[in-house]
Formats: structure tokens, C-alpha cells, sequence
């Protein structure tokens, strides 16, 4: 991936897994920084990436003494998808016009089974798989300086469970500092959470500062730990990835998985590099380089001037195994316990390209391009369909779930902030199931919408 993709994810919580035209965007609104409670975006820069995007398209009870107790993952009746994100007031995603209400949907119908109207100063947030669990980052405004901290809240009342700091004092921060110094003068950004299968801990993609420049910016390191849920306390740990751009993390019962990435290119020996890592001490326990079989440029999905070389999505659970596909369709597959590659394929098309996450459904993966959906037969390796999506003006799909028993993939289109259904097997495209939903630009720089239907 190329510099400009890339460039300065600290500064606007913008993971690095969306869209190649999004990562753009994100790269221009760096520098002189413009605070709101929700965003933050440069002035000039915000109304650059607006134009470029509208050109170029874009039930648990209360438990004694504030301690967490969740139902887990084998609830069936809390285990239903659920989308969290915005509603736009009046209910038209083009206005841009969100307010603080936040609306949990069910996924299989778009009704609102749930809403929070206290969210005006929430930028970003985590659901945990068996949607019973929610953890906000609030942002407060104390005297003249906006501070960041971290909510736990329980589904369906929002009561809160516990509430966690995110200052420069936390023990991973203090933890990080012993290598980065400079690491403990600054608040840590979060970038992105993951709630693990059981919602009794969390892990967290942060970045910290190690330096200024003299003309203005600063180097920075991107790292990872861990939140105990139950206990409502930080991990005292810290795992720093050095010249790692991004990460993406994938909580499984006992263990996490991190892949971290720098810029894609044929100077680099690899695309991406995973760790197995556990959780309770963030002790790497197994590590694995994906080196790809081919460099190549390619044009971008959404801009075909745009060439850059495909970056790896983010690992998805296959079984026993570990599946990463490149935006060019390159594929690993790997031992889950292990890290041990046991498959690499070649770049199975010259000219698609896909983004976002792949979504396995069974033995098949569905992936996004700009105007289809792909499905990979995985035990194969090959190219099993592609099916067409409409060509909605100034539009990006993105996945936000998947349900295996139905065999379907959930949508959403920044266009008109709707939510659909595509039946993988036979191609057809829902009418929207809901509209006016945050979707789109700026709020997918911050990890919205929310699904808890892409967990393992």
C-alpha cells in the first residue's frame, strides 16, 4: 500500500481496512488538527476529502458492586446480528446531518431493536459477539482539552458496567514507556477494539507518539493490549509493533490474533505479519510472515488512475485455520493454533480488486469490489462467482455481516445509508431493510457501523 494510503491513521482513528479512496481521504485530513466531540479533521482538509468523496464516490441483570457478568457466546437469544451505528435526523444519510442518538438494528430485518440517545460526544465503539456488550469511547471536554475514556455498558438498558481511563497514565501506557518514553507525554489514540467470544476482556489497537519534528508532526508507534471487562481494568502490558502502519486484531476464545502491516511494496519482504498472542500477558506465542508470490501494481477498485500494491484484508476464521486474502486475491491459509502456513495461492484475477474483510460463509469466502460481490470457493482456491451490485452514484459497499445458517451478506451503501441482503447463493439484492444510517464518510473512518456478525 502506498505512503499516501497509509499516512498518519493516528490522527483520525481511521483503520487502515476500508476502502482505498477512504484511506485517501484520511491521509489528507492530517496536520493542523480541527477538535469535535465526534471527528477530527483539519478545516481545509475536511472540505477537500468531502469534494473528493462526492467526485470520486465514496437482558443481563445488574450485578452487585459494578462487576461485569455476561451470557457469552452460547445465548441463543442474544446471539441475533445486530448493526450499531448513527441515525441521521431527519432520516436521510445524504444530509450528513447525524444526531446523538445511536440505533442497534437487527440485521436479518433492519428493525431497531434497541437505542441510545446519550451519544453526542461517542466517537467510536465495540460490540461484543453475543450483543449483550457495548464499549463507547467518549470523548469529554475538560476545561480546554478534549479527554478520551472508555465506557462499559450493558445491552438492552445501556446501564453502565464500568468506565476505564484512556490518558497517558494507564499501566500499558507506563508499560509501552519503558521502550518509547516519549509515549507517556501524550494520551494513546485509539484506533480500533475487539470484544472476544466470552465479553469478559477486550483488545485494543492503540498508537502513541515517540517523537516531534521540528517543522511540525511526529514519528509514532502503533501497539496493542488488552482490557479485562469483568474487572474493569487495563492490561499491564503493552505489545509495540514497530513500523507497523496498521493492525488488525481477531479475539478467539483463549487467544488473539494481530496482523500488522507497513506499506505494501516490492521493497518489503512481506504483505502482513501475524502474531499469536495471548491475552492474559501478551507473550507472543507464535509468529508468521506472509510473503507474497508476486509484487504487482495494480489499479484501485474505486479510481483506476490510482495503482498501488495490494495490502492483505484482515485474518477471517475458517474451521481450524486461518485464512488472509490480498486486495488482489492472493490467498494464505494457516494452522489457527499454530501459525503454521499450510496453503499459498497466486492472484487468481489481473484486474479485480476487493476490500474491506473477507466474510467465510462455510467453505467459501465472499468478498467487495467497487461494483460486485465475489465468492471464493476457499477449499479450491478459485473463483466460484461474481455477482453485480448496483452502480449507485457516488457509492462504496461495504460487508457488515454474515449469517452462516441463512447463507447471506449484509451491505451497506454510502450513498443512501441503507442496509441490504445478498443471498449468496443465488446473487438477488434485498430492497433496503433500513435507511438514513451512518455509513458513509466520516464515520467509517471511525469504525462505523458496528457488527457483531463478523466474529468467529
Amino acid at each position: 500500500m502506498s505512503d499516501i494510503t497509509r499516512a498518519h491513521p493516528h490522527r483520525t482513528g481511521y483503520g487502515s481496512r476500508h476502502s482505498l479512496l477512504e484511506r485517501l481521504i484520511t491521509a489528507m485530513a492530517s496536520g493542523v488538527v480541527l477538535r469535535h466531540p465526534r471527528h477530527a479533521i483539519t478545516a481545509s482538509a475536511a472540505a477537500l476529502a468531502v469534494s473528493l468523496f462526492l467526485v470520486f464516490a465514496l437482558a443481563l441483570p445488574r450485578s452487585p458492586a459494578g462487576l461485569l457478568h455476561t451470557a457469552g457466546h452460547g445465548a441463543p437469544e442474544q446471539s441475533r446480528p445486530r448493526l450499531l451505528t448513527f441515525a441521521a435526523e431527519p432520516a436521510d444519510a445524504m444530509t450528513g446531518i447525524f444526531g446523538s442518538r445511536l440505533v442497534l438494528l437487527d440485521l436479518s430485518t433492519g428493525e431497531v431493536v434497541d437505542s441510545y440517545s446519550d451519544a453526542s460526544d461517542v466517537s467510536s465503539a465495540a460490540l461484543s459477539p453475543a450483543g449483550d456488550l457495548v464499549v463507547l469511547k467518549r470523548r469529554e471536554l475538560a476545561g480546554e482539552t478534549w479527554r478520551d475514556r472508555l465506557e462499559v455498558r450493558r445491552i438492552p438498558d445501556w446501564s453502565l458496567a464500568t468506565v476505564l481511563p484512556l490518558d497517558s497514565g494507564i499501566p500499558p501506557v507506563r508499560a509501552l514507556a519503558r521502550e518509547f518514553p516519549a509515549a507517556a507525554t501524550e494520551p494513546p489514540v485509539l484506533q480500533r477494539m475487539v470484544i472476544a467470544p466470552s465479553g469478559t476482556w477486550a483488545a485494543a489497537w492503540l498508537t502513541s507518539t515517540t517523537g516531534s519534528f521540528p517543522g511540525g508532526g511526529g514519528s509514532f508507534v502503533t501497539w496493542i493490549t488488552t482490557l479485562d471487562l469483568a474487572a474493569g481494568s487495563w492490561a499491564n502490558w503493552a505489545l509495540p509493533l514497530p513500523g507497523a502502519q496498521a493492525a488488525s486484531l481477531l479475539a478467539l476464545p483463549n487467544k488473539l490474533v494481530v496482523m500488522s502491516s507497513g506499506i505494501s511494496s516490492p521493497r518489503q519482504p512481506t504483505v502482513a505479519t501475524l502474531l499469536l498472542v495471548d491475552p492474559a500477558t501478551g507473550r507472543i506465542e507464535a509468529r508468521q510472515e506472509l510473503a507474497p508470490l508476486e509484487w504487482t501494481a495494480k489499479p484501485a477498485r474505486h479510481e483506476s488512475t490510482l495503482v498501488t500494491y495490494p495490502s492483505a484484508l484482515p485474518p477471517a476464521l475458517w474451521g481450524p485455520h486461518l485464512v488472509v486474502v490480498t486486495e488482489d486475491l492472493q490467498g494464505f491459509v494457516l494452522d489457527a493454533e499454530t501459525l503454521a502456513v499450510h496453503a499459498r495461492y497466486p492472484a487468481l484475477s489481473e484486474s479485480r480488486r476487493v476490500g474491506w474483510r473477507a466474510s467465510v460463509v462455510g467453505d467459501r469466502a465472499a468478498l467487495v469490489g467497487h461494483d460486485e460481490v465475489i465468492i471464493l470457493d476457499l477449499v479450491r482456491w478459485s473463483l466460484e462467482r461474481a455477482y453485480p451490485l448496483p452502480q449507485l452514484p457516488e457509492n462504496l459497499w461495504q460487508p457488515v455481516g454474515t449469517d452462516l445458517e441463512r447463507g447471506v451478506l449484509w451491505l451497506t451503501a454510502t450513498s443512501n445509508g441503507c442496509l441490504y441482503q445478498l443471498s449468496l447463493d443465488q446473487g438477488t439484492l434485498s430492497e433496503p431493510l433500513r435507511c438514513g444510517l451512518a455509513v458513509g464518510w466520516p464515520h467509517s473512518t471511525e469504525g462505523w457501523p458496528v457488527s457483531n456478525a463478523e466474529t468467529p
